[in-house]
């Protein structure tokens, strides 16, 4: 007769573990998924994050220059503000500090650019004519319609009106800085982003 040899063990141990770590796995994800537990609470972004992203291609954004014209539609990222009541000191600010963000940039400056959102027409192309000298490489805007009202609404609801803020190449303002940041952190992200 055969008699069955005993099995090992230390076999039957491995088999279990094979089978169970998978099953552990999954459960332990699935735990931290529907409870938080053990989710990070910071993130590394130095801007405050749009949450919803505010959907900019909805807006149907109209260039009135010549560098936005072709430049507009490439899927490039952007550094953008909002021209409210002409282009008043904290937008001529946020001009300066995006310019020389965009200068120190060096070897990627082509991969963004920098946009000016104008209420209409009339002020894109009167704001053209007075920023064109100092922000020549500046793509200047308007949002057709009632393009402008629903992008001041969506801004003023995350109170990013009055600040600069970044679109991914999708044309999603998904972040924005406000006036007190120094504009080295605000780089911080845009190389992070622009490198991976």
């Amino acid at each position: 007769m055969n008699q069955a040899k005993p099995k090992n063990t230390g076999d039957r141990i491995s088999i279990i573990m094979i089978i169970a770590l998978p099953i552990i796995i999954i459960l332990a994800s699935t735990f931290v998924y529907f409870t938080g537990v053990g989710m990070p609470e910071g993130t590394s972004n130095q801007g405050v994050l749009i949450d919803p992203p505010i959907a900019l291609s909805d807006l149907e954004l109209a260039p009135v220059n010549e560098v936005s014209r072709d430049k507009l539609s490439d899927p490039l990222w952007a550094l953008a503000m909002v021209a409210i009541n002409g282009c008043e000191q904290q937008c001529q600010d946020n001009l300066v500090k995006t310019r020389q963000m965009h200068i120190a940039l060096g070897r990627l400056t082509p991969d963004v650019r920098r946009v000016l959102i104008a209420e209409n027409e009339v002020q894109a192309k009167r704001l053209l004519g007075q920023l064109s000298a100092e922000h020549p490489k500046l793509h200047v805007a308007y949002a057709s319609g009632d393009g402008w009202r629903l992008l001041l609404e969506r801004l003023e609801a995350y109170g990013a009106a009055q600040n600069y803020f970044l679109l991914d190449p999708r044309e999603f303002a998904m972040m924005y800085y406000p006036p007190a940041l120094d504009g080295k952190l605000a780089m911080k992200d845009l190389k992070f982003l622009l490198k991976n």
